[in-house]
């Protein structure tokens, strides 16, 4: 009797957990009952269903001992799946929600925008863009940005002119054909005072190759399928042209055609066609896997009092003439020598300047980012957090050795006279002579040739006062006695998917290794968050050599505020899966946080998420429907 019992008490379990899985994952939508046009009570496992619960009750009577623990069990089961469906209904409001958000602010930007300029359309602007892109492949590939240059910023600019001359110096073009744009789409707007911006995402493929300068032989390459973002700006004044303009090669003032070799002036009327003054300018191009959302309104420190006092300061220009400074700095290094720095740095820096035995080759940037203000009374500076990665090169026995790709961060600090005031009108002109705006002579030219003006006295624009390595950096407005800021909180506000995974990886490796079980995590977290197999792999083995600079948080405050960015990219569908639950919790407890922390720190970031996302579906279209 009591084997026949057991049987039943199986079926019993299996009916309940049926019902619990109802509506998330079971068989509630598959036939009878109030979806399928029959009569609930005609089904079969209700009827089962009385049974087993008469059972149950003549169990709790006749055999307490089983029927007593077994109802709890029961009990248990359908507050778990009760639990679930919850759950579930949750995670499909918070995605749900966050669409509305995501569409609701782009309603709203786009009407700011057409506020400013009634005659733009999306998918005109899209087919411009799509135009730029081809355009930019041909120029890098001919080694001539001529073309474009009237359409990139002075930081863009840079960035291919030292990229392209490093390929000659090494005797190889990388040479792209058969290019085709498989997809693209505008990921967003900002819309800001000073300038307007629109993102774009363009994937392309095409045959990537190294083509020896000299013979023309192809050393290396193949098909190569990539995704990025495109980041254009312009001023709020500039409107959508009637007829061809900057990114086709016509100058947005005058319409004549632009023949710009350097100097991105308009030959006819004299305009500075890149400034954003008057047409959409390139201003970055991002991996698709490093970009995340910026952020319209971040809050930085000391913005707000020297902003005041000088309505023409933006993020934007900042962040280009750091692009410059970048640039020029990597040259420097890997030549050795000072000179591609003289134009932009201080004299003070430029005698300090020193190498260390190390270059970077092929380098590529992640993000540039403002951090921080430090007003003053004879200069006031500014902070800027460059993201990037690079071959690593070691100079041995009087040759550069390759040691594996690394990836760095590096705060750049400039420096201007207290008082001056940005010339709103310069723009994106980021390394023109901020006396009379003629480009340098030379790209090392410390002076105008033009009007005689130094270029890095900080009279009248921010010139580079000194780069600080990651975890050697101190923000400004820290006391004195402050340990070094090991890691900027700036980190745990919003990761890229590269920034997240870095972050795990650096923490994975920290006590010498990874385990089967937590790489696995790490390879499953990397793939939903959009990375390749490939790109963690190289930032794994990145950790374990130890070329990776990510944050390795140096207080219980800095590890919470980087596990609420891990935990914020988490959500970014809505809910947080078992395996990057696990990730999370090893992560936290490595930083010195008990699993039960990191669970109330999830729990509270969903319900912040979930609180959006009923503020969003309340002001959409349809909200209860």
């Amino acid at each position: 009797m009591l084997i026949a019992l057991f049987g039943r008490l199986l079926q019993i379990l299996l009916i309940v957990d049926a019902y619990a899985r109802a509506g998330g994952g079971g068989g509630y939508h598959g036939g009878g009952g109030y979806h399928g046009g029959g009569s609930f009570h005609s089904s079969g496992s209700s009827a089962t269903g009385d049974n087993a619960l008469g059972l149950l009750v003549w169990l709790i009577i006749n055999y307490p001992f089983i029927g007593i623990p077994l109802a709890l069990v029961v009990v248990s089961i359908l507050l778990r799946g009760g639990w679930q469906a919850n759950e579930i209904r949750i995670d499909r409001k918070i995605d749900r929600g966050l669409d509305m958000e995501n569409s609701l602010q782009r309603v709203e930007n786009i009407r700011r925008l057409r506020e400013k300029d009634p005659g733009y359309d999306e998918p005109g602007f899209l087919a411009r863009a799509r135009g730029a892109f081809l355009a930019i492949q041909e120029a890098w590939s001919s080694q001539d940005l001529s073309r474009a240059r009237a359409f990139v910023s002075d930081g863009v600019f840079e960035r291919f002119g030292r990229q392209i001359a490093e390929q000659k110096d090494l005797g190889y073009r990388n040479a792209l054909s058969d290019i085709q744009i498989l997809e693209s789409e505008v990921l967003g707007y900002g819309v800001g005072d000073r300038y307007h911006s629109v993102f774009v995402r363009i994937k392309a493929s095409a045959l990537d190759q190294n083509v020896a300068l000299d013979d023309g032989r192809v050393l290396d390459g193949g098909l190569d399928v990539f995704e990025e973002v495109w980041t254009f700006l312009r001023r709020p004044g500039a409107k959508t042209l009637a007829r061809p303009g900057l990114l086709e090669g016509y100058c947005p003032s005058c319409g004549a055609a632009l023949s710009i070799a350097d100097a991105a002036q308009c030959a006819a009327c004299k305009t500075w066609v890149n400034s954003g003054e008057h047409d959409w300018v390139l201003v970055e191009i991002t991996q698709a896997c490093e970009w995340s959302v910026p952020d319209p309104e971040r809050d930085v420190s000391g913005w707000e009092v020297l902003s005041e006092t000088d309505p023409g300061l933006s993020f934007e220009s900042l962040e280009d003439r750091t692009a410059v400074a970048f640039w020029r700095w990597v040259e420097a290094r890997r030549r050795q020598d000072a000179a591609p720095l003289r134009g932009i740095s201080s004299d003070e820096f430029l005698k300090g300047f020193a190498f260390d035995g190390t270059a970077e080759m092929k380098a590529a940037v992640g993000a540039v980012e403002t951090v921080a203000f430090e007003p003053g009374s004879d200069f006031d500076k500014v902070h800027v957090l460059v993201k990037w990665e690079a071959d690593k090169l070691v100079l041995e026995g009087g040759a550069f050795s390759p040691q594996g790709r690394t990836r760095k961060s590096h705060f750049f600090i400039f420096h201007r006279k207290s008082g001056v005031m940005s010339d709103p009108r310069a723009g994106l002109r980021t390394c023109r002579c901020p006396s009379c705006g003629a480009p340098p002579e030379s790209p090392d030219a410390a002076a105008c040739s033009y009007c005689g003006k130094a270029f890095n006295d900080g009279s009248l624009s921010w010139v580079l006062a000194d780069v600080v390595a990651f975890g050697l950096w101190r923000r400004p407005d820290a006391p004195p006695d402050a340990p070094l800021d090991q890691v900027g909180l700036e980190w745990g506000e919003d990761l890229s998917p590269v920034d997240a995974v870095a972050v795990l990886a650096v923490a994975m490796v920290a006590d010498g290794g990874a385990d089967d079980r937590e790489k696995l995590f790490l390879e499953t977290y990397a793939q939903k968050r959009g990375l390749n197999a490939s790109k963690t792999e190289e930032l794994i083995q990145a950790a374990i050599g130890k070329r990776l600079d990510a944050p390795r948080p140096a207080s219980g405050a800095q590890a919470e505020a980087i596990l609420k960015g891990l935990i914020r990219m988490s959500l970014a569908d809505g809910k947080v899966t078992e395996a990057e639950r696990e990730m999370l919790v090893s992560f936290g407890q490595r930083c010195g946080l008990q699993e039960k922390q990191t669970a109330l720190m999830i729990k509270e970031e969903r319900l912040a998420l979930l609180a959006r996302a009923k503020k969003a579906l309340a002001a959409g279209p349809g909200w209860g429907r």
